[in-house]
């Protein structure tokens, strides 16, 4: 379990090397999640729960804005990736609000701002820079929102080799990274779904 010592935690994810896949993720730990017993109970999947969520629409607590159609599309082509929304969906004290700009700050591709309420409440904004490759970025962004719920602790995860400390207190998680990376593959091994009448 982590502690609690501040208000935010920030993810960012830069280009470090030329490989495809060659990233940072930079974690700044103004928050470190606490994550007690009852937020565990609040992220059961709810009885009764839509078939079509995550799957044909998107939960109520993702609001993807102009990402919603990429989002349903890598939703009909990763297993991993459903299992990862159906998990958000089911996290009722979570909201996931997406974004993209067209301005990069630095080299980052991607960057998660993660906050806690005094009430409880889990607030994640997620900004993707224009163009870049959203199937990795989302499958690996989500995937840092679900650390948080599951409670990672990073120092522990960096002392047996899960996770990377920085030199300037950054993390690397080896978990993000290769959720990331499934989803593109499995992304990539499905044929599109084809396009209704009237799409572009």
């Amino acid at each position: 379990m982590f502690a609690a010592n501040a208000p935010n935690l920030r993810f960012e994810c830069t280009d470090v090397a030329s490989g495809r896949y060659a990233r940072r993720m930079t974690f700044r730990s103004g928050f470190i999640a606490v994550v007690p017993l009852a937020l565990s109970l609040l992220t059961a999947p709810p009885a009764g729960a839509a078939e079509d969520i995550c799957a044909a629409r998107l939960p109520a607590n993702i609001d993807a804005g102009m990402l919603e159609p990429e989002i349903l599309e890598i939703l009909s082509r990763s297993e991993t990736f459903r299992q990862q929304c159906l998990r958000i969906a089911a996290a009722r004290v979570l909201r996931v609000r997406l974004g993209i700009t067209a301005q990069r700050a630095g080299e980052y591709r991607a960057l998660t701002m993660l906050a806690r309420y005094d009430a409880g409440a889990i607030r994640a904004d997620v900004t993707l820079v224009f163009a870049e490759n959203y199937v990795e970025l989302l499958g690996h962004e989500f995937e840092h929102v679900l650390e948080h719920i599951d409670g990672v602790d990073l120092h522990a995860d960096a002392a047996h080799g899960r996770a990377q400390l920085l030199a300037d207190g950054a993390y690397e998680t080896r978990r993000a990274k290769e959720v990331g990376l499934r989803v593109l593959r499995e992304y990539e091994a499905v044929a599109p779904r084809p396009k209704s009448r009237g799409q572009d």
